[in-house]
């Protein structure tokens, strides 16, 4: 099994040059997605919910002390899971991507109690990760499904304070017609003429 630090080396190889918070998301994201789709954590590194989200403390030290990881650890498998999350959010910037796991269960659940501007060394559980990230997969797919790209491009796009302040759900509109919707961008539910 790789080391995060070796992930962290993968996705510079890939990328070229990405900024360390960018570059801790990423990792953070390889994980959470690897225990969604295959069960299993591409490594045992942990993962704390420090301020500015989800981060990897072996990764930030090596990276501090100029240590890089050793790519050519990963097998096929790992690679094709590394390359599934960042053709998705590897075109996202740093701060996008802040923003996105500040609003996802993992890190924010490891934060209660936490002052939002204080440091914290509590772990992101790999079972988080599974609880949150799992149910969104299409099964038997290394992919980020449609609707989760919907979804992020949409949390990105409201403003940090009114996303939990969007109000009740409509319990008129079927829940496929809502997965149908996030899956094609196509048909919104709650734009259905009256009848």
């Amino acid at each position: 099994m790789p080391a995060a630090n070796d992930i962290a080396s993968y996705i510079e190889n890939q990328l070229g040059s990405v900024s360390a918070y960018k570059l801790q998301k990423l990792v953070y994201y390889a994980q959470a997605w690897s225990i969604a789709w295959t069960r299993l954590p591409l490594f045992t590194d942990a993962i704390k919910a420090w301020q500015d989200g989800p981060v990897v403390p072996g990764v930030w030290h090596a990276r501090r002390n100029g240590e890089r990881g050793n790519a050519d650890a990963l097998g096929v498998e790992h690679r094709a899971t590394v390359d599934a999350v960042l053709a998705f959010y590897g075109s996202l910037e740093a701060s996008q991507l802040i923003e996105l796991s500040h609003r996802e269960a993992p890190w924010r659940n490891a934060r209660i109690g936490v002052a939002p501007d204080a440091s914290s060394t509590r772990e992101i559980s790999i079972e988080a990760m599974r609880t949150y990230y799992a149910p969104l997969c299409v099964e038997g797919e290394k992919r980020v499904p449609t609707g989760v790209m919907h979804a992020v491009s949409f949390q990105l796009a409201v403003p940090e304070g009114e996303l939990d302040q969007l109000g009740e759900v409509d319990d008129s509109v079927e829940a496929d017609d809502v997965a149908s919707w996030l899956n094609t961008g196509r048909g919104d539910p709650w734009d259905a003429p009256s009848a």
